[in-house]
């Protein structure tokens, strides 16, 4: 993973079973600096919608999110 030495399978493995302090952290990363298109490989809008109160991000990026789950039917407080 980008700046650490984690596999896809320890990413996905993680995500899927890591507590909430280590699924908060692999999902800011991933939405922060992966591409759009593989944001996909790892999670999905259910999985950013359940973080998304306790996800840290730019506060741009994080509007973007809020704004993006919404329009799926995931509704979530918008970041301010």
């Amino acid at each position: 993973m980008w700046d650490y030495h984690l596999t896809n399978g320890q990413v996905l493995d993680l995500l899927r079973t890591g507590n909430e302090t280590q699924r908060l952290w692999l999902t800011g990363k991933i939405i922060s600096h992966a591409r759009f298109e593989d944001i996909w490989n790892y999670l999905t809008p259910a999985n950013v919608a359940s973080l998304y109160p306790k996800l840290r991000l730019q506060p741009t990026l994080k509007k973007y999110w809020g704004r993006a789950l919404n329009a799926w039917g995931y509704y979530v407080q918008p970041a301010k």
